[in-house]
């Protein structure tokens, strides 16, 4: 009897609890609110209890600007000012009965806002930070059809704001690859990589799709032959990009991501080398210049030093050897495809330009990595022909200004306290400012082969100078007036 007895026991208690409730009026169990900071988002659901759900709520009296309470309960938005603020919170339950309480919410002055530093566009470290930020905005994405991670030299300008950033006719559709290879190693030259810096999500996307442009023999921007996207030139992308790929290695560490394409894309370099010679457009076909050769040597010597394997000294034998045959005994001069040529320029686009001594500088930078001996008068070739803009820009060669910039900060002394004090002012008064718009922090497409490679060219190079520049400081001479003056750190013997 007992057992039957007390399921129904159990019902009825339940049962008159619940009714209980129902007859009870309903209560604001909700005691204290967390406190709020004005100006950033707050929420916060009221608690009752007793009485017939489903419960309103409402409010009365006055709530912070930009909080409200909904007719559930929540209490949320984002405060506008701060304070004390006193309110009643009035809950009312199926039955119409209504409780109330008044609650206090604290809200704590927004924080002070973290002043972005204002980027001096007079200094060298305030250029080459506009100019990453120029580069970074306009790298491609997937809108409009576009390749995330790209730079496209002839196309960039679907990714300005406003009025377009002007960029010659003549550029070359044909050398994404590499144009992108040299804005990769703007970054990589100030320091960022895709782990750290300002600009690591932008690296990030360079590298992916550089990566996504090497075939499965390790060729990088090797286009079909006599296709659509066809030029003889295409090696200029391959070495370029092994280069870039190779110094985001060394800088970064990520042997996973970057270790196996490296290593493919030497190997390819390694394979494309003129027997006892250098390089030229068509790998292993006999011929050599200058420009591939030295570029061949700088990307080796990257590989290098992210711990690559190379036979090095073959490598100082064969390519080291056809490079120093380059150089007229009498001037110095370093020719393109012989000793004295006077160099390159394409027929009808850039041969009006005045021949700075571009592929000079850049064979003695190759011949500085292999450990050679550097001929005096090609140094004082360097020193006697310092960067100028000239009329129209007729002067302009970002190409020779690079390589001679690296050549000279390494070697240091007055011969680089003399060159950095004329190509660092010389950018920094071409630097594109406000008045330009979208152009802001660029570098105007003029120049010898920036009519080729572009405003992306143009920026990117200049941003590799302006970087080496901030790196290897020149002496200071007020110091000295008033003792020793401490030895500079000297940059890398290599690298962008």
């Amino acid at each position: 009897m007992t057992r039957l007895a007390t399921p129904f026991i159990v019902l009825f208690v339940a049962a008159f609890v619940a009714a209980q409730d129902e007859t009870s009026s309903p209560a604001v169990v909700t005691e204290t609110l967390p406190g709020a900071t004005a100006l950033a988002p707050y929420v916060c659901a009221l608690k009752a209890g007793g009485g017939k759900p489903p419960y309103i709520w409402s409010a009365e009296g006055s709530l912070p600007v930009g909080i409200a309470l909904d007719e559930n309960g929540v209490l949320g938005g984002t405060p506008r000012e701060s304070g004390r603020f006193a309110f009643t919170v009035v809950v009312t339950d199926a039955a119409k009965r209504s409780a109330r309480k008044v609650l206090l919410l604290n809200v704590a002055p927004a924080p002070a806002p973290q002043r972005k530093p204002k980027v001096d566009p007079s200094t060298v470290e305030g250029a080459l930070a506009l100019a990453l930020d120029w580069l970074a905005r306009h790298q491609d994405t997937s809108a409009l059809g576009g390749e995330p991670g790209r730079w496209e030299a002839a196309g960039f300008m679907r990714r300005c704001v406003g009025e377009q950033c002007s960029n010659p006719l003549s550029t070359s559709q044909f050398f994404d690859v590499g144009v992108s290879s040299l804005a990769l190693m703007a970054f990589v030259s100030a320091g960022e990589t895709h782990r750290v810096g300002r600009h690591k999500a932008v690296v990030g996307a360079a590298l992916k799709w550089l990566l996504s442009k090497q075939d499965a023999m390790g060729w990088i921007g090797r286009p079909q032959r006599h296709g659509l996207w066809w030029t003889e030139r295409w090696y200029y992308n391959h070495v370029l990009a092994s280069w870039a790929l190779c110094e985001a290695l060394a800088a970064s560490g990520d042997a996973d991501l970057l270790r196996s394409p490296c290593e493919k894309a030497i190997s390819r370099v390694l394979v494309a080398q003129n027997p006892q010679a250098g390089w030229r457009y068509e790998p292993g076909r006999g011929a050599s210049d200058t420009s591939l050769t030295s570029l061949s040597i700088l990307a080796l010597d990257a590989a290098r030093r992210a711990r690559i394997d190379l036979p090095w000294r073959r490598l100082k034998a064969t390519a080291g050897g056809w490079l120093k045959k380059m150089c007229d005994a009498e001037t110095g001069r370093f020719g393109y495809l012989k000793a004295g040529d006077g160099g390159y320029a394409e027929p009808g686009v850039n041969d009006e330009y005045l021949r700075a001594p571009a592929t000079t500088a850049l064979a003695i930078r190759a011949l500085q990595v292999l450990g050679e001996t550097l001929p005096g008068r090609s140094l004082r070739l360097l020193a006697t022909n310092p960067p100028v803009w000239g009329e129209s820009g007729r002067g302009v060669d970002m190409y020779y200004w690079w390589h001679a910039t690296c050549v000279l900060s390494v070697l240091g002394g007055e011969g680089w306290t003399r060159w950095r004090a004329a190509v660092a002012p010389l950018l920094i008064k071409r630097l594109c400012g406000e008045k330009d718009g979208c152009a802001r922090g660029s570098f105007p497409p003029v120049g010898k082969w920036a009519l080729i490679g572009g405003r992306v060219y143009s920026t990117a190079l200049a941003a590799v100078v302006l970087g080496r520049c901030a790196r290897a400081p020149a002496p200071d001479k007020d110091a000295s007036e008033n003792g020793p003056v401490e030895p500079r750190r000297k940059p890398p013997r290599s690298g962008p």
